[in-house]
């Protein structure tokens, strides 16, 4: 048995491992498929689709009565949550607990940084499956209206939301490019001057109030490398002139109509584990999760993708 399994129990390494993996989950994913803590591996989230309505319980109970029940059955979606694991190598010159906890520690940061990376990925991937190809709004036309765009397609998503939308907020996540096409356009800047708006500096802060209710708002700055096989990298934006106007709940559950939820284990952000190499010259500690981002309701959420023709 190696010198690391010792720390497997250890409890302060358990809560750190714990408090990195909660920093690390990126502002972003939380924005688009936000933590919903559940009590096991593999369940159900209900299944919400063009044919399903929101139907309210009816709480109120007589003396002595039954109460409604609200639940899951075979008809909504299961989840079963995915592992995810990353290695650590620690150095087997640190011999004293304390650096040997610290290398943990450090292995801690890194993992929970490059695992946070990969879900940015996964989730924005998604999103964009999960919505396919989107509707075109071609800027260069004449008469072309970026906010109507927007209004428009705010006002399918509270549709979507199946009643739950006074629980939701209304977010907007901006392409990169598509939001420098956005505060650009011609249709937006005629607007906002004549708002009489102090700056002409664009924002997510100041643009608010152009459309049809007030929405939260972020731009997604993931990258990708569109030739992973050649020698120079062409690094692109992955959404780039592409919008997702989506409702999300901001308490999530697995009951509410929200476009997207990601699930993980409460309480079981990150475990730790410890193997050695074959050969025995390095140790490892290994750091595991499991969480499953999942699309819960397709209909709670609008792709524009602007083009020039």
């Amino acid at each position: 048995m190696g010198r690391l399994a010792k720390f497997s129990s250890n409890p302060t390494l358990k809560t750190y491992m714990q408090g990195a993996a909660l920093q690390a989950i990126p502002a972003f994913q939380q924005f688009l498929a936000p933590t919903v803590d559940v009590a096991s591996l593999s369940g159900f989230i209900k299944r919400w689709d063009s044919k399903t309505g929101l139907l309210i319980p009816d709480t109120k109970r007589g003396n002595q009565g039954e109460a409604a029940i609200v639940g899951f059955d075979i008809s909504d979606t299961p989840y079963r949550l995915i592992p995810n694991a990353l290695d650590y190598p620690v150095d087997k010159m640190a011999t004293e607990d304390d650096d040997i906890l610290n290398e943990l520690k450090e292995g801690a940061d890194i993992t929970a940084q490059l695992g946070a990376l990969a879900a940015l990925r996964d989730t924005t991937d998604a999103a964009l499956a999960a919505l396919g190809s989107g509707t075109n709004v071609n800027i260069a036309a004449n008469g072309a209206d970026l906010i109507k765009s927007i209004n428009t397609a705010i006002r399918s998503v509270i549709l979507g939301a199946k009643g739950m939308g006074p629980m939701m907020e209304t977010r907007l996540l901006w392409g990169f490019d598509a939001f420098k096409d956005f505060t650009e356009h011609s249709s937006v800047r005629a607007r906002f001057v004549a708002g009489k708006k102090e700056s002409s500096e664009l924002t997510v802060d100041n643009i608010k109030s152009l459309f049809v209710k007030p929405v939260a708002q972020m731009i997604n700055e993931v990258v990708y490398d569109a030739s992973p096989n050649k020698d120079a990298a062409d690094t692109q934006f992955l959404m780039g002139r592409s919008v997702i106007v989506f409702a999300a709940c901001t308490n999530p559950t697995r009951y509410d109509t929200s476009f997207m939820k990601t699930l993980r284990k409460r309480g079981a952000y990150m475990a730790p584990r410890f193997h050695e190499r074959a050969d025995g010259r390095v140790e490892y500690a290994g750091f595991d999760w499991n969480e499953q981002v999942i699309v819960g309701n397709a209909g709670a959420a609008v792709r524009i993708n602007f083009t020039d023709s």
